[in-house]
């Protein structure tokens, strides 16, 4: 437990279900930063491994570790964790995952002193047998206008109509405790969800173009559970009008909920092909040509994560 002493300048939420395989890495990245006045928050959300033996092999006071009953989810262990956050400033990272060391000293100095939601690039790396091998960086250079790699303030519709809304940002815990924003029970999305209702109350965003966050990319990671589309789809509507004081936001919101539409379609359509239903793939395909664009360019960035993974992985795999 914390000792009673004067609250941390960073709350680090984690929640954990079964992490044992990585969680030591994760939470060793953290204890590692330079910037030191932080907590580390871990909600065990009903681990049946040894993940809290692991845990609770760190000596380190400035780790809190509290736990669910029963498994309640990531997002509800999240808000767990929040709600025992004694810092200024949240910020988040999974049991998977890794930091850089220098990353919150970094963040923290590009908010100037600013109450923003500041977030950085994510390093996609893929789950290797020694660790993490780094692949590429999720939104890489010229992202959001960015030039010469220098911090700059996000529109909210330049974020909302990005390829991706991923996001491991940093932000004031205040936002949170002020408006009772949390993230809801959504197998998928529910950070998502999380950030789109900060976001919403009109706080500025500003992006730091380093990749200091490390992003495991588990097997399967790149293929959609069923009902994914479906889950973001219906954290976008619900949310779209918390956007509505803001024109340019809410034409964007509405733009990302046709895009999602538009992926439920095509996995639609993908799963009568890989059925090899072709007489309903035939009659269903008329009138969305844009199928067969959009499946060229994801059978090519498939073929690259593959080929990467199988480069960096293949010995592992090949056991399995």
């Amino acid at each position: 437990m914390a000792s009673e002493k004067a609250p941390p300048a960073v709350s680090v939420v984690m929640p954990v279900k079964n992490g044992a395989r990585t969680i030591e890495a994760a939470i060793s990245s953290v204890l590692n930063q330079t910037f030191q006045s932080l907590e580390l928050i871990i909600c065990n959300d009903g681990s049946t491994d040894n993940t809290e033996e692991l845990i609770r092999s760190f000596k380190d006071e400035r780790i809190v570790l509290i736990a669910n009953d029963s498994s309640q989810g990531e997002g509800p262990a999240r808000d767990n964790a929040i709600s025992n956050a004694r810092g200024e400033w949240l910020a988040v990272i999974d049991a998977d995952d890794v930091w850089m060391p220098q990353r919150l000293e970094n963040l923290l100095e590009a908010t100037g002193g600013e109450p923003v939601l500041i977030f950085d690039d994510l390093m996609e790396c893929h789950d290797g047998p020694t660790g993490l091998v780094r692949w590429r960086r999720l939104r890489g250079n010229g992202a959001f206008g960015e030039t010469h790699g220098r911090t700059i303030d996000v529109e909210v519709d330049s974020y909302l109509r990005a390829h991706r809304l991923l996001i491991k940002p940093l932000l004031p815990k205040q936002v949170v405790v002020q408006h009772r924003i949390e993230h809801g029970r959504s197998r998928f999305g529910a950070d998502t969800r999380f950030f789109l209702q900060v976001i919403a109350t009109g706080i500025k965003l500003r992006y730091l173009p380093e990749p200091l966050y490390l992003y495991r990319l588990t097997p399967g990671s790149m293929t959609s559970f069923s009902g994914r589309d479906e889950q973001m789809l219906a954290i976008l509507e619900e949310l779209r009008d918390h956007f509505v004081q803001q024109p340019s936001a809410y034409s964007a919101i509405c733009y990302k909920i046709l895009q999602v539409t538009r992926s439920q379609r095509y996995s639609e359509l993908l799963r009568l092909l890989k059925a090899r239903d072709f007489r309903r793939f035939r009659k269903e395909v008329i009138g969305a040509e844009w199928f067969w664009s959009e499946f060229a360019q994801r059978l090519v960035e498939d073929f690259r994560y593959r080929v990467h993974a199988f480069i960096h992985d293949g010995r592992r795999r090949l056991k399995q």
